[in-house]
């Protein structure tokens, strides 16, 4: 039979439990938010990027140093999702695929996407 100090033992246990998972999900949606806030920025980085390109080719206008700089930030920012992406898969105990994105379990070897080796 089970002693009360057990059974407070257990209780502290599982309050501790669902603390650190309720901490995860904050972590997660965060993380989330942040990645959506970049990938807008990334839109219109593009979008910026397509507006020269056309006024490039409709007004032959000299662009080249805007479309540098435009293609750095988007290399930027897509990094800084890719890092958000990953963080996301440390919270939740998962690995993404470097071939497609897709999300498998940490212990996966293989990708549940697309069937890449998953490697170091």
């Amino acid at each position: 039979m089970a002693t009360f100090d057990d059974f407070v033992d257990k209780a502290r246990s599982a309050a501790e439990t669902m603390g650190k998972k309720g901490s995860d999900l904050i972590e997660v949606t965060r993380l989330k938010v942040d990645i959506a806030e970049q990938e807008k920025e990334l839109s219109y980085t593009m979008e910026g990027l397509g507006r020269l390109l056309y006024d490039q080719r409709k007004n032959g206008t000299d662009v080249e140093q805007q479309m540098e700089e435009g293609v750095r930030r988007a290399d930027e920012l897509n990094v800084r999702i890719n890092q958000l992406r990953d963080k996301i898969c440390a919270v939740q105990h998962t690995v993404r695929c470097r071939a497609c994105g897709g999300v498998s379990p940490r212990d996966a070897v293989y990708c549940q996407k697309c069937g890449s080796r998953l490697g170091d």
